[in-house]
Formats: structure tokens, sequence, C-alpha cells
């Protein structure tokens, strides 16, 4: 299939630009041969009859009745190109859904390592601190002295040194209780270290659980699109079939016009989008053909996107970031970070972390995502110029340059600070 047609989601061609078409090429190939007057025989002396009432009325029938066939097996096409596309976007926010549930997961994996780390440290200092503190006790308990009267007068040294023995002994109190206070201390900082590592730890859980999860369901989704592109391509092949036949044309030369007039839909939306958005600003009209060299506007957007253009014809895979498999986002995120920018593998994180641009100001490394709004982006693609994109698409395709316009391409695409 063409690239044009591989994802288009809610937006389709209008019946009337459908019927328009179709009336063009019957006018031009079906209808005017029905009504048209029989070539003069060479012998003939006189002009052929005209034809009656009744044929002309039965051409024009027969010609509704083609042009009924011919919108039907048009409105089958898009509606099988429908359900294809809503599969596998369904499939890709299932990726990304993933992409994010593991992004957190990293993270609080992270948090509780860090946590875990200061409560091994706290409760070593508290190890130390209990040791001084059966140190202090045990000096204590050992140079512990009765100071009566008659010890004063008798003891070696006399009074004076009896003295001194008891300032001595005030010291060794004062040191005690400070051993005693940190000890405290120390355990009451240990406590709640290894209870924030606790928490830590029943988040990465949480988050390692809900990986799982997601990991689950988009391996479902998966093989909910791959099933959805057998039966589907079916019904394509049919519609295609029939409107050959109809439009007395080839399948492959109703393939390419079906999916221009596809393409040609998505890429009024995109406009009205970005109109009703207030953006203002053409959309930058689409340029079939991959360029062998694409120029961007600084240094580091120009390795990003040279370093996406030569990863073209390698395999999709969901959740792959390199070094020859790639997912949307994974393809993106090692694209900027050849140009020197730290993006995460997440459709939604790239969102947030890129400034918002109209469709009309994209430049080449800008980023284009796809979805209903922001919060249901599902997936992304790096801007190359004239209405095209460097793409990892879907299980079983390559990474290669297609239209930007998919039916649910967002007004506003994101540029990497």
């Amino acid at each position: 299939m063409p690239a044009s047609a591989h994802r288009r989601g809610s937006t389709v061609p209008t019946r009337a630009t459908l019927v328009a078409s179709t009336v063009a090429l019957l006018t031009l190939g079906l209808a005017a041969p029905a009504v048209a007057d029989p070539a003069p025989s060479p012998t003939a002396s006189a002009p052929a009859s005209p034809p009656s009432q009744e044929e002309v009325e039965a051409a024009r029938q027969a010609a509704a009745r083609q042009l009924a066939q011919v919108t039907t097996a048009q409105q089958e096409y898009v509606a099988a190109t429908q359900r294809l596309d809503a599969a596998r976007a369904a499939a890709a926010l299932a990726a990304e859904q993933y992409n994010g549930a593991k992004l957190r997961l990293d993270a609080s994996t992270r948090a509780f390592q860090a946590a875990d780390a200061k409560a091994k440290a706290a409760e070593a200092t508290l190890a130390a601190a209990k040791v001084n503190l059966g140190r202090v006790a045990a000096q204590t308990y050992e140079s512990r002295t009765p100071l009566s009267g008659l010890e004063a007068l008798v003891a070696p040294g006399g009074p004076q040194a009896a003295m001194e023995r008891a300032a001595g002994l005030r010291t060794l109190g004062e040191v005690q209780t400070d051993v005693v206070r940190s000890s405290t201390d120390q355990l009451a900082v240990a406590t709640e270290l290894r209870l924030a590592a606790q928490r830590a730890n029943d988040q990465r859980k949480a988050d390692e659980q809900a990986a799982l999860t997601a990991r689950t369901k988009a391996t479902a989704a998966e093989q909910a699109a791959a099933a959805a592109a057998e039966t589907t391509r079916a019904a394509q092949e049919m519609a295609l079939a029939r409107l050959a036949e109809l439009n007395r044309t080839s399948v492959d030369l109703e393939r390419r016009h079906q999916d221009g007039l596809l393409l040609a839909a998505d890429q009024r939306a995109a406009e009205a989008r970005q109109a009703a958005a207030g953006l203002g600003g053409a959309v930058p009209a689409y340029v079939p053909g991959t360029p062998t060299r694409v120029v961007a506007g600084n240094p580091r957007a120009q390795q990003a996107v040279d370093f996406a253009m030569a990863q073209l014809g390698d395999w999709y895979l969901w959740g792959g970031a390199g070094p020859d498999r790639w997912d949307c986002s994974g393809l993106t995120q090692a694209a900027w970070a050849r140009g020197g920018a730290a993006i995460d593998h997440f459709t939604g994180s790239q969102w947030a972390q890129t400034d918002r641009v109209p469709l009309s100001q994209l430049q080449p490394g800008d980023l284009v995502f796809f979805g209903r709004d922001a919060a249901s982006i599902h997936h992304v693609g790096m801007y190359i110029g004239g209405g095209k994109m460097v793409n990892a698409p879907h299980t079983g395709a390559q990474v290669r340059v297609e239209s930007i316009y998919w039916s649910d391409l967002l007004p506003q695409g994101g540029r990497v600070r």
C-alpha cells in the first residue's frame, strides 16, 4: 500500500468529493460513449437516426447505476482502510502506553535505589553509634567511684585528687548523655529513611506490575492489528478490483487514485484543524518522493535528521530503540540524542519536552504528533520538509519517508529545545 494510505482514523473524504471524482471519470470514459452518435457508414447516404427518448433514458439510468456502484466500491475501500488504520492506531497507543509505563518504572526503580542507599547509610551510622554507646557505658561502669567524705580524706592524693576524679566523672556523664542523644537521633533518622525506602519499593513494585499489564495489552493490540491487516486488505483488494472493472482501469491505478483522494482529504482536514485552533497559515504541500539530502536549519537538527534518514529500511519493533529496530518514539529519541538533546522514549514525554509550532511553520528536525488530542498521542515522526516525515510506522513495516497527513495529525508539532 502506498505511504499515503497507512493510517487515516476518522477523517475521510466527503461523499461529494468521491462522487465528483467519479462523475468526472464517467463523463470522460463511460457516459459519453453511451449516448454518442454512431460513426457514419462510408456507404450511408443519409445521417443515422437520433436516439429515441427511451434510449437516452436507458443510457442515463445505466450511468446512474454505474455511478452508484462506483460510489459503493469507493466507500467500501475507505471503510476497509479505516478499520485497518484504527487497529494500527490502537496498537500504537498500547505500545506507547507501555513505553510510558516502562519510563515510570525506570524512574521509580532509581528512586528506590537512592532511598535504599540512604537508609543503608543511616543504618550503618546507627550501628556505629550503638557501638560508641556501649563503649561509653562500659567506661562509665568501670570508672564509677563513690566519693564519700572519708574516701576524700584517705584516698591517695587527698582531697585535691578526689575533686579531680569527681570532675572527670561529670565530664564522662556529659559524654554519655551526648552519645545517648546522638544514638536516639540516628535511630529516628534510620527508621524514617527505611520507611521512605519501603514506600519507594512499594511504588516500584506497582509500576512494575503496571508495565507488565501494559506490555500484555500492547502484545494483544499488535496481534489484533495483524489480524485486521489480513481481513481488511482482502476487502480493499475486492473494492479496488470492482473499481477497476467499473472504471475500465487497473487495480494499481485505482489504488493510487483512491489513496490520492484520501491523502487530499487528510491534508484539507489538517489545514482545517490548524485554522480552527487559531494558528493560521497554510499547511505544507505534500511532495512525493524520498529526498537524497535534507537540509536543516541548524547543526543540531541536521545531525538528528541525518541520523533518522540513515535508518531508512530498518524494521519496526514496538519498544525498539535501536540499533537497527525502532518504534516511533525510539527513533526520534535516538535521532535527537545524536543532535545533542535528551528526550524520553515516550510520545507523551516528547510532546511535553518540545515547544509547540504550527504545521505551517514546521522545519526539518521538528516532531509531528498523531492522536485525537495531546492526551491521546499514539505516534510521532520527524519532519523533513515537503509535507513528509521519517517514520517508523507499525509492525511489519520498515522505517521510511511518507506523508505527514494522517487523519489524526495534530495541528501543532514539536520543536526540540
